[in-house]
């Protein structure tokens, strides 16, 4: 559904609103970086980083490929 969302360019055409996918999408995300790292994380939900451990907000956000990077101005 998301493809034919994209394609017909017609947000009626979602399954779901953009918003609530994403933090559906954020939560097991979450989960797998404590899962790796070995420990309980406090989450800052405003600013959407984890409270004091680098580490784990390292692993939120990968480095891409040059041409498949979003800026960070976005």
């Amino acid at each position: 559904m998301f493809i034919a969302a994209l394609r017909s360019g017609k947000r009626q055409d979602l399954t779901s609103e953009i918003e609530g996918a994403y933090m559906s999408s954020c939560l097991p995300i979450m989960g797998n970086i404590a899962y790796r790292l070995g420990k309980t994380l406090e989450f800052d939900g405003k600013a959407e980083k984890f409270t004091n451990d680098a580490q784990a907000n390292r692993l939120a956000k990968r480095k891409g490929r040059a041409q498949y990077t979003i800026p960070t101005w976005v």
